[in-house]
């Protein structure tokens, strides 16, 4: 992987700036080349002077405001990378796919209004509000496209009836249920046997291995990578989200989308 290649990806993620930290730091880099002072392009990014100093200084400052660089990637890690990105672009697939469930089930004289809320990086993807304006529950969307082979054993269901969910997201949901006094409604999205590593194979290995980089830090701009692949490979070159785009991602990746009425379920906690 060539030096270059991370700035290039973040320039991708965040074409309009304003990069997660530490690579902040990076962005001071350009205004020192095009004439700022130190102190005033650390102020314009957001950091010292003295960490902008140091990347200035450095052979590899891309690399080493991570103190990470491509040599230390495992195959362990770039499988990780795999299932991050890979969930990222599935759970962003969920939500597109949800939407247009849900404006074909309510039709356009719906009273009620879906509220997109997902920018807010809350627990909360979407709010639904009546006629008044006021709410009336929240949804949060979940893809699962793996099965639950030990549904019967433990929970004494079919493994087709059912769908696995983390014990502390259940609590959480409860918790904020009882507090609002306001419906928590988990929509599930499921398409059998497509799974994150599945469609590994969407992703170059220079995505994988930077992924990898990045996630070692346990800092991961999730929002902003996730629409990034999500516009390279279902919106190639600027054409528009649909859904016909989603059912074709899906298809390519080896399974088929099942009819929009039964592709959804929701369960109330």
């Amino acid at each position: 992987m060539s030096d270059p290649d991370l700035i290039d990806f973040l320039q991708a993620a965040f074409p309009h700036g304003s990069w997660p930290r530490p690579f902040h730091i990076l962005e001071g880099l350009p205004k020192i080349a095009h004439g700022a002072s130190p102190r005033d392009a650390a102020k314009a990014v957001g950091t010292s002077t003295r960490l902008l100093e140091q990347a200035q200084k450095s052979a590899n400052p891309q690399f080493d405001v991570i103190g990470i660089s491509p040599s230390d990637i495992a195959d362990d890690d770039l499988r990780r990378a795999a299932i991050i990105l890979g969930g990222l672009l599935l759970g962003q697939a969920a939500e597109n796919a949800f939407e247009d469930i849900y404006r074909e089930e309510m039709g356009g004289d719906a009273e009620f209004k879906l509220v997109d809320i997902r920018e807010g990086r809350t627990d909360t993807d979407y709010r639904v509000l009546n006629g008044l304006n006021r709410r009336i529950y929240r949804l949060n969307i979940k893809f699962v496209g793996s099965t639950f082979r030990r549904a019967q054993e433990l929970v004494g269901l079919e493994s087709n009836d059912c769908f696995p969910l983390a014990t502390y997201k259940i609590i959480g949901a409860l918790e904020k249920q009882n507090h609002e006094h306001l419906p928590y409604i988990f929509a599930i999205v499921g398409v059998p046997n497509l799974t994150a590593l599945s469609i590994r194979d969407n992703f170059s290995d220079r995505d994988l291995k930077i992924t990898a980089m990045i996630a070692k830090r346990n800092e991961f701009p999730e929002n902003e990578i996730s629409k990034k692949f999500w516009f390279e490979i279902l919106c190639p070159r600027g054409r528009r989200l649909t859904p016909s785009r989603t059912r074709a991602f899906v298809r390519r990746n080896g399974t088929s989308c099942p009819p929009a009425k039964r592709s959804i379920c929701y369960i109330r906690c």
